[in-house]
């Protein structure tokens, strides 16, 4: 696509990771690369072809529950991420090959991560009134550590919105930034 628009030419586009959230960019394209910021929020649907088809949670979890997951305990409430766009969103640019489902229940809703790889997974807690949630995590990759690694950097940084956050494309790839294409978002440290 970025081939077919001249030197200089603009592309606005709608973005949404896989995680979550949306935002619209303005990419300014040079070469074989477009890179610009995020304009602000958006959300528009997907067209059926362009949703991610989820292999099914026994893919993951061949065996009984929990299997091999550690048990561990985290103070921040998945609601934090995923019922807030703007959080979503940070935690889909720095974690692009992660998506969740929700299962509500009476006492609880579990958030459930899994990676596109099929190779981890992971759940996180929530009771109403709890100061701390209960977190199973299988697999080589500590799934929601890097949810919560790139969270806790969002709110470090002042939870910066979507207009200090860019976007790069070269190559048919894309890596996001914060105020600058040099300031790539950080690695995170959960993976394994």
């Amino acid at each position: 696509m970025i081939g077919q628009i001249r030197p200089q030419g603009v592309l606005v586009l709608p973005f949404a990771p896989l995680f979550g959230g949306g935002a619209v960019a303005r990419l300014t394209v040079s070469g074989a690369t477009a890179t610009g910021p995020f304009t602000g929020s958006s959300a528009f649907m997907r067209m059926r072809q362009q949703r991610y088809q989820a292999p099914p949670v026994d893919d993951y979890l061949p065996g009984d529950w929990p299997g091999d997951a550690s048990q561990e305990y985290t103070t921040l409430s998945p609601f934090k991420v995923v019922d807030d766009w703007l959080a979503s969103f940070v935690v889909g640019l720095a974690v692009p090959d992660v998506y969740y489902r929700r299962s509500d229940g009476d006492d609880m809703t579990s958030l459930w991560l899994f990676d596109t790889g099929v190779t981890s997974w992971a759940t996180v807690d929530f009771v109403d009134g709890a100061s701390r949630y209960e977190v199973r995590q299988s697999g080589p990759r500590r799934m929601w550590s890097e949810v919560e690694e790139i969270h806790r950097w969002w709110e470090k940084e002042g939870r910066p919105g979507f207009g200090r956050f860019g976007l790069t494309v070269d190559g048919g790839e894309h890596r996001a930034w914060l105020d600058e294409p040099a300031n790539l978002l950080p690695p995170v440290r959960g993976r394994g």
